[in-house]
Parts: C-alpha cells; structure tokens; sequence
C-alpha cells in the first residue's frame, strides 16, 4: 500500500501530537507523584535517622480472587530530631526480604512530618525518578521530531 506524501505528513502529525501528549504527562505526572510521595525533600534535603527493621510484615498478593504470591514489607523503627519515636511501614515489599530484621538502616524523613519516611537504599533511591525522566523526555524528543517531519 502506497501513501502519498500528505497522508504520511499527516500521520507524522498525530503520531507527533499524541507523542507529546504522553511524553509530558509522565514528565508532569511523575514530578507530581514525586513531590507528592516526599521523594524530592529525600533525595535533595532529607533529615536523616539512624533505624532499625523490626519486623518483615508477610504480604499476601492476590490477582483475580488467587493468592499469587507472598512479599515482606519491612517495618522500621527510628527517632526523629525532636526524639519521638517513629514506626515505619515500608510500601514497597520483596520476596526475598530486602532488609533481615534488626538491621540497622537509614532512614530519610520530612522534618516537618516525621511519619513521611524512605528507607535509603543507595543508588536504588534514584531509578524510578531517572527512568521517568528519560521516558518522558525521550517520548517529548521523539514527538518533536516527528512534528518537525510533519513541516518539511
């Protein structure tokens, strides 16, 4: 099947749009998510606690009614600037277990909020933020260059 050049400029065209439609929804919706979730006041100023796991909470995963799976949620136990102390429910889980019980962790916090926390795990902290960003500036890039070949 043989289009003819309007046809194709014209796909390039709502390929283009819908492109960067998406490409800066990730970009907006992730930098929301991220403030949102504290991960920014994390990775850039956290206050930072010295923690331990207490406890590997078990976590049934369920798809369709059927129990898929089991993951740990790990629970960690820190004291903030003002020295209360704070019981942290992880809301990422693993199977295997990410920490062992009584490990000692650090642990980053919103000062303002201690009960707002992230366990550190290293370089592991920046993969979620760095992978939107690179899909969504990739979609945004990859769109305005279809739009460029729309013009021509």
């Amino acid at each position: 099947m043989n289009l003819d050049a309007a046809t194709i400029r014209t796909i390039h065209r709502v390929v283009g749009v819908i492109g960067l439609v998406v490409g800066l929804t990730v970009l907006v919706g992730s930098a929301h998510w991220i403030h949102h979730h504290h991960l920014d006041q994390f990775l850039y100023k956290p206050a930072v606690a010295d923690g331990q796991i207490v406890e590997n909470q078990r976590v049934d995963n369920y798809r369709h009614g059927f129990r898929t799976g089991t993951s740990y949620r790990a629970i960690a136990k820190f004291t903030d600037r003002s020295g209360e102390p704070v019981l942290y429910r992880d809301w990422i889980s693993f199977n295997p277990p990410a920490f062992f019980v009584n490990q000692h962790v650090r642990i980053f916090y919103d000062p303002h909020d201690s009960r707002a926390a992230m366990i550190d795990r290293g370089t592991k902290n920046y993969y979620l933020p760095v992978f939107l960003a690179v899909f969504g500036g990739l979609t945004v890039l990859g769109s305005i260059q279809r739009l460029r070949i729309a013009r021509s």
